[in-house]
């Protein structure tokens, strides 16, 4: 049995931040989760509610599945975004 954990779903939070080049402050507000609550979450290490986990997952175009998992469902959002940036990658610097 795979065991969900708060740290891990925080992390592939802000690594969706970083990759997205936003902040948290913006996502939180995308949300309509006041930012000391959000930053809160994050720095206590506490899972968001249900709906807000939600609204997380949508803020940045993945699954609440690949939040709380880590997995890619196929054909998920994320996963295009992420062949998408492949290419962007490939070509960036030609």
């Amino acid at each position: 049995m795979n065991i969900i954990d708060a740290t891990s779903f925080w992390k592939r939070v802000n690594n969706l931040i970083k990759q997205q080049k936003t902040k948290q402050e913006a996502i939180a507000k995308e949300c309509n989760i006041p930012y000391p609550t959000f930053k809160g979450m994050i720095t206590r290490k506490t899972f968001p509610g249900g709906d807000e986990t939600f609204l997380i997952a949508r803020a940045l175009g993945t699954t609440v599945e690949y939040l709380l998992s880590g997995k890619h469902p196929e054909n998920s959002p994320n996963s295009l975004i992420d062949d998408m940036q492949a290419v962007i990658d490939k070509y960036k610097d030609k």
